[in-house]
């Protein structure tokens, strides 16, 4: 099942780094991309040294959870 399909600059797996829920959907690549992979402890320690990173992924996880 589908559930979405993301462009250039988005990101996805953000309630898994903001919660202690693991991932649980698979991702495809449409075409050749660029990805940039966090780890949840380096997620949380880049986390607290730059605020704005932590916000904005809060920002997307309530946006695609309501």
């Amino acid at each position: 099942q589908k559930i979405a399909q993301l462009g250039a600059g988005q990101c996805f797996g953000e309630i898994a780094l903001l919660t202690e829920v693991k991932r649980t959907a698979d991702v495809k690549a449409m075409s050749y991309c660029d990805l940039f992979k966090f780890e949840k402890p380096d997620f949380d320690e880049l986390s607290k040294k730059f605020e704005s990173l932590h916000a904005n992924f809060t920002k997307i996880m309530k946006r695609r959870t309501g």
